[in-house]
């Protein structure tokens, strides 16, 4: 299910989000995960005012989240398109340009970035499995460790514009296949995941009933691989 929160194509409303879902929950109660592939600048770049009401918005989030027992699959977000780091990637963990949205600062939620599975000559990352470049970077609240789960979401080159050929193939409106990177392009593949747990998981419930979401979350963090990277990456 769509679940529409957005004033036009390039802007989402946030006091919608919760309200939008909290509607499907009440109405399809058999929905049990939702992908939020949003974006949002970092925290830190907030004005006091704005940060207060984006945190209010995010707890609002988190608590929805628990009281409803859903998974929700949050996009890290990616850097602004074409803005290269102070320092050379993968040393670029500490730019606060690369700092976390509002909604993937999440406790409840899980939080997923993307990683490169397809080498490009042009591509910045370079190694299998790493970090996609574009990938916001944690901590989350109270310095917790996130992303904690990633897809596979293309590179970026060395102006840090999107690397042709490495991210997903996806269908455009006129659905003709294009491959594009992003973590919103990631995000689903993990909602994907966690709705196949979410339904496996079922047949071993008594009839009537559906597993927690806490028991989702944690057997994808049980099965999840992670890759071989040393040093920085």
């Amino acid at each position: 299910m769509d679940v529409m929160v957005g004033r036009d194509a390039g802007h989402i409303d946030d006091d919608l989000v919760v309200p939008a879902m909290d509607t499907i929950v009440a109405t399809a109660p058999d929905v049990r995960v939702f992908n939020l592939s949003i974006g949002g600048a970092p925290l830190d770049t907030l004005d006091p005012i704005a940060r207060r009401e984006t945190l209010m918005k995010l707890q609002d989030l988190d608590n929805f989240a628990f009281a409803r027992d859903i998974v929700l699959v949050i996009a890290a977000g990616n850097s602004w398109p074409g803005v290269v780091p102070n320092e050379p990637y993968p040393d670029h963990v500490e730019d606060p340009r690369w700092r976390l949205g509002s909604f993937a600062l999440s406790f409840n939620g899980l939080v997923c970035g993307s990683y490169v599975d397809t080498l490009a000559p042009q591509g910045v990352a370079g190694t299998l499995g790493a970090p996609s470049p574009f990938t916001r970077i944690g901590p989350g609240m109270c310095d917790s460790p996130v992303p904690g789960l990633s897809a596979p979401g293309g590179d970026g080159t060395e102006n840090y514009e999107e690397a042709p050929a490495t991210g997903p193939w996806v269908s455009n409106a006129d659905g003709v296949w294009e491959d594009h990177a992003g973590t919103s392009l990631a995000a689903p593949l993990v909602a994907r995941e966690a709705a196949w747990a979410v339904k496996e998981l079922a047949l071993r419930c008594p009839p009537g009933t559906s597993p927690f979401s806490a028991t989702v979350k944690a057997w994808l963090h049980l099965v999840a691989q992670r890759h071989p990277l040393t040093g920085a990456l």
